[in-house]
């Protein structure tokens, strides 16, 4: 099991200066994947202006997700975001 603290600690381990020219972006389709977005809405300002991290969810904290429907519409999505 890889929690949100896991991921973290791996980007922040990352030298600042890298980190200030590229992103992280969690992409989770999967039951209660809210969960992760809501952690990183729970860190403090400062430290999340210097992450430049970002979660796609597929549902809240709460929910279950539609067996892998948010992955297929989402990347469809980035491939063609006027449709």
């Amino acid at each position: 099991v890889i929690t949100f603290e896991d991921l973290l600690e791996c980007w922040e381990a990352k030298p600042i200066g890298a980190r200030r020219s590229q992103y992280f972006i969690v992409i989770a389709d999967s039951c209660h994947s809210g969960a992760l977005r809501d952690s990183l809405a729970k860190l403090d300002k400062a430290r999340k202006d210097v992450l430049n991290m970002a979660v796609q969810a597929a549902c809240g904290a709460d929910e279950l997700s539609a067996g892998g429907v948010f992955t297929e519409t989402f990347t469809g999505k980035q491939r063609t975001p006027a449709v």
